[in-house]
């Protein structure tokens, strides 16, 4: 019995050694993919504002792809009276490197689409933080209205 024991301690402490064998390689690894993650979050964040562009794959998800009702999408900072230019970016770590704009989004459909319209914009190859949603049924009108307010970020020019 105690050799059971001596044997099952033994294989326990070389499959451990063998980890900590292993370990600088598996940590090399882990590094280098998160590395690379991180790049790939960087790509998300362009150089350059390009609103335009970001606004029309939206407005192709939420009405083409989603088949929502788009009310309005309209730039918040603007319609507050704040120029996007002196908002401070929100950015850690590299404060001012970064800066964003706030859009708020009004549409109209069913929880489906408005679930299907949010899942695109999951995926989308652009950074988006989405920054307040509301959800509105009225038993007067068809479908929910879907109320979002989001954030495009991009590198501030040098």
């Amino acid at each position: 019995k105690r050799s059971n024991n001596i044997d099952k301690i033994e294989k326990s402490l070389a499959q451990i050694q063998k980890y900590i064998d292993d370990w600088p390689i598996t940590a090399e690894r882990e590094l280098q993919e998160a590395e690379k993650n991180l790049e790939a979050f960087f790509a998300k964040i362009p150089d350059q504002e390009d609103i335009p562009e970001i606004l029309r794959k939206i407005q192709e998800y939420g009405v083409k792809n989603s088949q929502l009702n788009l009310k309005t999408i309209e730039n918040e900072e603007k319609s507050r009276g704040i120029m996007p230019e002196k908002q401070q970016p929100k950015a850690e770590g590299e404060a001012g490197k970064y800066a964003k704009s706030t859009y708020r989004f009004v549409a109209n459909g069913d929880y489906f689409d408005i679930i299907k319209f949010l899942r695109n914009l999951e995926t989308m190859e652009r950074l988006i933080n989405i920054d307040d949603f509301d959800l509105n049924s009225d038993s007067d009108a068809d479908g929910v209205d879907v109320v979002l307010t989001f954030s495009i970020f991009y590198s501030k020019p040098q």
